[in-house]
This record gives C-alpha cells, structure tokens and sequence, in this order.
C-alpha cells in the first residue's frame, strides 16, 4: 500500500484517501491483535503524536492533506518506534534527493512528494524489524 501511495503520489501529487483508510484498517487490527496478546498498545497511540506538527504544516500549506493522514495510518501500524526509524528515513532520503536534484541541476518546486520517501521509510523500519528478529535467532 506504500508503494501504490508512493506511486499515485509521484505521478498525481495526491494520494487517494482509500490507501490511508485501508492502512488505517490494518493499523486498528494491528492495534486489536496486541489488545488480544495482552501486549502495550501505548507505542501505537503515542505514535500518532509524531502527526501533530504534520498537521500543522498541512493548516499552513507547507504539504497536503494526504501525506498526514498517510503517516497516521503508519503509526497506528508501526507504532512510535518504528515510525520515528521511518521518519528519519523518510528525512534522509528527501534530503539526498534535494541534493542529488541540485547536481544535476534541476529546480525543484516548493511542494515535493512525500509519500515516496515515507514509503521507503516504512519499508525500511518494516525490514531493519525484521533484519533485527533474524539476528537475534542466529544468536540463538
């Protein structure tokens, strides 16, 4: 779902409201899964903070409607852990892409697509999760 947001994002400017709506229907199952484990749910809800200053630049026209509810559909999922790795990510990959469109010279508009770099941010939590279960059990 990251990836088709990532992609309508890139070639539209817009993300269509059923990808944050199904993510935010997997995040709320997510959330239902570890109520039923008796695990904390508290990284998940905490990690809707991280959408606040979002939201902000949305009110004052910085970045569109789309991306917020995007990255809140990612912390219902991730939680405030993963979604601060993905966060990050996100960051690190939009500042080399500002870098690398520099060098070769190509202007830049002031609104850029967020949803590829939150996409790969995602995937990469998602994999750095998954890369760092796989050591542990190689440990074992």
């Amino acid at each position: 779902m990251l990836g088709a947001a990532a992609l309508c994002d890139r070639r539209t400017r817009t993300i269509p409201n059923r990808i944050p709506a199904l993510m935010s229907i997997l995040g709320l199952a997510e959330i239902a899964r570890l109520l039923y484990l008796h695990a904390p749910v508290l990284p998940h809800l905490l990690a809707l903070l991280l959408t606040i200053p979002l939201f902000l630049f949305w009110t004052l026209g910085l970045i569109g409607g789309g991306d917020v509810k995007l990255l809140f559909a990612m912390c219902l999922y991730l939680g405030i852990y993963k979604t601060a790795l993905a966060a990050g990510l996100a960051l690190i990959s939009l500042v080399a892409y500002r870098i690398y469109a520099a060098r070769r010279g190509k202007t830049m508009s002031a609104r850029i697509a967020l949803a590829p770099a939150l996409a790969l941010g995602g995937t990469g939590a998602l994999a750095g999760q998954y890369l760092l279960m796989a050591m542990q059990l190689s440990f074992r």
